[in-house]
């Protein structure tokens, strides 16, 4: 078809661009994770638009290269993932990528879209390991439906292009080819199958891969992380991932922080985390009287870190099983086996000291290195021999709040040392003074990371963009109390976010919200729940309409016996007509001693009986021609021609 009509062009350009789009859907969804690197993406883009430029028109030079290219490519990306097994669904995903791209370069007829779209599923799984983000959900639902017209064409140009060749180009231009009511019929089958899923869903269990979850790449962006570094340069980003979706109810509006990791060590350029394994609880009772209750869905990330609101009393998981590990410091991380959203309930204190510490908890809140003599001068300065701690921290947080806030990171050896000079930084440094300065004068202090959010209602989001980071102080008969000198209007959410672009966020991430945890995390416990909720809803609202015990007894026995019938109908119902009459017919056959044979068709037992009596084949080929339009060809015995038949049948 080297000089296509135009008409037949509109039906090949149908056929590609459903068929291309549809690549790009899966490709989509393996992409949205965001752990594919960059290049692969970048190489796979190079694919698909040298595909779309030579369509069909692939040389056999050409195809070879492509081949050979795929054989040493796919062993290569995989590599990786041989001394590294958190590496297998990137590697998996980029593999299959490889293998989606190759057969988007070497199509030569229809016949290969079947193997493009084998490999299209092949990048949608791989993609599946690597997300929950509801926009994988988009483009599944997006690859459904372009993959059902794509696969519709295909298969009507097969088919035409087989039967007829000659014909081929004047029937591919035929209109009906491609009418609106054909295309929005083969994307409603992808719709249909999706809902069908998604019916089905609740009543087919399922497990959840954990080895396969991986984490998420680095980047001077907002969030937690399990150490600081302070001296490094570059520009905080804000990152709008959700952490968590609390609802609150008595005095949430004091609510303010978050409190998930406490670092001990200062190195001098940052901070980081005493070695603890911890010990495995199901739940935390701290003695106090709660003034706030509520419950959050936690979306953890690879820290696994469970943030604790201020004055945390009792705090535990919904789901029985999973457990967690709490460390000495109070700090609080998910066992294994548990994947996100999990949903808390907890009860805190308005306000109050944090728990009692241990004694060596004390110890290492003293802990320094050597420390430049600008900085010991300062905290001289600040805190004079025989000042309380009280008055040490209010001087503290005086002399810092004349500080300006600052997103810049610089790169220095003395991260502290630039911070006191400059007069300005981000909330780490200001965390970080404060910590070292009571140090410094032999008052236990700590760098905790955590979220600042001070909730407008009893719905509180908190994003990566939240988080901030402040002191904590040991004071006498009172524990480690907070201390945050960071400037009130510039934490956490008080920085420069539009209120129109939370309120997207927010209706986005409750989407979010809905997917992960009625979909992905859909496991088959909440099955069970669902399926019995439905059962008893729909039993009790049907049961409730009923007016009196009798009637209702009455109608469960009319619908059992219903049921009954229904099934006992195929068995109970008469033969038809034509079924009969065949039956008849044979059994006079077998008196001719002409036996059928199983599973043996009417065209060999009439070339049998031709071999023996050429007459009874016609007799016989008649009656059974006229049998067969009647069971299968749409056209009913009459009973008058039913009468006749039986007579001719009578004969044989």
């Amino acid at each position: 078809m080297s000089a296509i009509a135009r008409p037949a062009r509109r039906f090949l350009r149908w056929q590609q661009a459903s068929l291309f789009l549809s690549a790009a859907a899966a490709a989509a969804g393996a992409a949205v994770g965001g752990q594919i690197p960059a290049a692969a993406l970048v190489a796979f883009g190079a694919a698909w638009t040298a595909g779309l430029v030579l369509r069909e028109r692939t040389s056999r030079p050409l195809a070879v290269v492509v081949n050979l290219a795929t054989v040493l490519g796919v062993p290569l990306v995989l590599m990786p993932a041989l001394g590294d097994r958190s590496r297998l669904p990137v590697a998996a995903a980029e593999a299959t990528l490889v293998l989606c791209a190759n057969r988007l370069l070497v199509r030569r007829g229809p016949t290969d879209d079947a193997m493009l779209h084998l490999a299209c599923w092949l990048v949608l799984a791989s993609g599946a390991a690597l997300t929950g983000e509801l926009l994988y959900g988009i483009c599944l639902l997006a690859y459904a439906v372009l993959a059902s017209v794509s696969m519709l064409l295909a298969e009507l140009r097969r088919g035409i292009e087989a039967e007829a060749p000659d014909q081929a180009e004047a029937l591919l231009g035929a209109p009906e080819l491609t009418s609106r009511r054909l295309l929005a019929y083969a994307a409603s089958l992808g719709l249909f199958a999706l809902a069908f899923g998604a019916l089905v869903f609740p009543f087919f269990p399922r497990g959840r891969l954990g080895l396969l979850q991986v984490a998420g790449g680095g980047g001077p962006r907002t969030g937690i992380s399990d150490h600081v570094d302070l001296s490094t340069a570059g520009t905080l980003q804000d990152s709008s991932r959700v952490v968590l979706r609390a609802e609150l109810s008595g005095g949430a509006a004091v609510l303010q922080y978050w409190r998930v990791l406490t670092l001990d060590v200062f190195t001098g350029r940052g901070w980081l985390p005493v070695e603890d394994s911890g010990t495995l609880v199901a739940g935390l009772r701290r003695p106090g009287t709660p003034a706030i209750r509520g419950s959050f869905d936690l979306f953890p990330d690879a820290l696994r870190l469970v943030p604790a609101p201020e004055g945390l009393l009792d705090l535990w998981p919904i789901r029985p099983a999973l457990r967690l590990r709490e460390l000495a410091n109070g700090d609080l991380r998910l066992g294994r086996g548990a994947a996100g959203p999990i949903r808390f309930a907890f009860r805190a204190r308005m306000a109050g000291p944090a728990m009692a510490p241990d004694p060596r908890e004390s110890e290492r809140a003293l802990q320094l290195p050597a420390l430049s003599p600008r900085v010991v001068s300062l905290a001289r300065r600040l805190i004079p021999n025989g000042a309380s701690r009280e008055a040490a921290i209010e001087a503290v947080v005086r002399y810092l709040s004349g500080f300006r806030y600052s997103r810049e990171l610089h790169s220095t050896g003395t991260p502290l040392d630039d911070f006191l000079a400059r007069k300005s930084g981000h909330c780490e440094l200001f965390a970080t003074a404060v910590a070292v300065l009571l140090r410094a004068r032999g008052i236990p202090a700590r760098y905790v990371a955590g979220y600042y959010t001070p909730p407008e209602g009893s719905q509180v989001t908190v994003r990566d963009w939240d988080a901030h980071a402040w002191a904590e102080a040991l004071l006498p008969d009172r524990g480690f109390v907070l201390v945050d000198a960071t400037p009130p209007d510039l934490r956490g959410p008080n920085l420069d976010h539009s209120r129109l672009w939370q309120e997207v966020l927010d209706l986005w991430d409750s989407a979010q919200l809905h997917w992960l945890r009625d979909v992905v995390d859909f496991d088959s416990g909440a099955q069970a729940q669902t399926a019995g909720w439905l059962v008893r809803h729909l039993t009790r609202s049907v049961w409730a309409l009923l007016p009196s015990q009798r009637v209702k007894w009455t109608l469960l026995g009319a619908l059992v016996i219903a049921l009954l019938a229904l099934s006992g109908r195929r068995w109970l119902r008469p033969a038809a007509a034509a079924v009969r009459l065949e039956r008849e017919l044979f059994r006079r056959l077998a008196r001719r001693d002409i036996v059928r044979r199983p599973a043996e068709t009417h065209e060999e037992v009439l070339r049998r009986i031709e071999a023996r009596d050429r007459l009874l084949a016609q007799h016989v080929a008649a009656i059974l021609k006229r049998l067969a339009a009647a069971r299968f060809g749409g056209r009913p015995l009459a009973p008058a021609e039913t009468e006749r038949l039986r007579a001719r049948v009578r004969r044989t």
